[in-house]
């Protein structure tokens, strides 16, 4: 690994965000049982309510791949968490850290990449990560941060949603794309198929469906309820205390369902097979 230098940002500074992160998750795990022991209400999807305490806290914890994971996959953790007031802050202190790791991490990916190119860059900054203790971390768990909702909610029903996203390049986009993956025979011929295309003409880049967990959070308020759909990978934290009471659950499972069928894809407007593989890149019937 090639040592840091200069004035900018170091390894070192993204080993102490990391460090202040794990402290800021101890101390709030800590905090999780206590508030167990007072009789604060804890319910997580799938956990006997007795154990839902314990894996609120894991929930926390999660921010390594498992297993064989590539880093981009994540696990969710759906639930509620009645929490007392130092509880809460230790919660927002955690989401601070998040921000900050990843501020951190991204100035340093910056940095390196005026020494170093895909995929070489990733591979550097995965040395680095590995040198500091954390070989496994998932850059898309710091991206997740646990929400505080106002109140004990009235009504929470969890649901999986199956999307499919679909973005817009032009030709520069996608060459950048591309050589991130390298410069092998396989590369190289995408990067000839895309040169061959007609000036102006636009890809599109179709994101394999994913099922996504999400919540509809309602409050009884006057003169109208209010009612919220929030992403749900994480669980709930709310303002609570001994003898506080769960609302109103509408039950799901932890793990999405295993039918993975989709519609067609944009009312059939894109070339069935990618033109660009590496990149899930399409192109238009208009323009074949």
């Amino acid at each position: 690994m090639t040592s840091d230098t200069g004035t900018g940002i170091r390894s070192g500074d993204l080993g102490k965000a990391l460090r202040d992160l794990s402290a800021g998750i101890n101390q709030a795990c800590d905090a999780i049982a206590q508030d167990g022991q007072q009789g604060i209400p804890v319910y997580m999807v799938d956990r006997k309510l007795n154990e839902s305490s314990h894996f609120a806290a894991l929930a926390l914890r999660d921010i390594d791949h498992m297993g064989d994971q590539d880093g981009r996959t994540s696990q969710s953790h759906p639930g509620l968490v009645g929490a007392c007031e130092e509880t809460l802050q230790w919660i927002a202190q955690i989401n601070f850290h998040k921000r900050h790791a990843r501020s951190v991490y991204q100035s340093l990916r910056a940095q390196l990449s005026q020494q170093y190119r895909p995929p070489r860059l990733e591979s550097e900054l995965r040395l680095r990560l590995t040198h500091l203790g954390y070989p496994r971390l998932n850059l898309k768990k710091l991206e997740r941060e646990t929400r505080i909702l106002p109140a004990i909610p009235d009504h929470v029903g969890w649901f999986w949603a199956h999307t499919a996203k679909t973005k817009r390049l032009n030709q520069s986009q996608a060459e950048q794309l591309l050589r991130k993956y390298g410069d092998d025979f396989a590369i190289t011929q995408q990067l000839e198929w895309l040169h061959s295309l007609p000036d102006g003409e636009m890809l599109a880049q179709v994101r394999p469906p994913a099922w996504h967990l999400r919540a509809n959070i309602s409050f009884r308020r006057e003169p109208e309820n209010q009612r919220y759909q929030l992403p749900a990978c994480l669980p709930f934290f709310f303002p609570a205390h001994p003898g506080s009471r769960l609302p109103a659950i509408s039950l799901t499972t932890a793990h999405p369902p295993t039918d993975t069928a989709r519609p067609p894809r944009g009312g059939r407007k894109l070339q069935e097979q990618p033109f660009l593989p590496a990149i899930h890149a399409h192109r238009y019937l208009r323009n074949l």
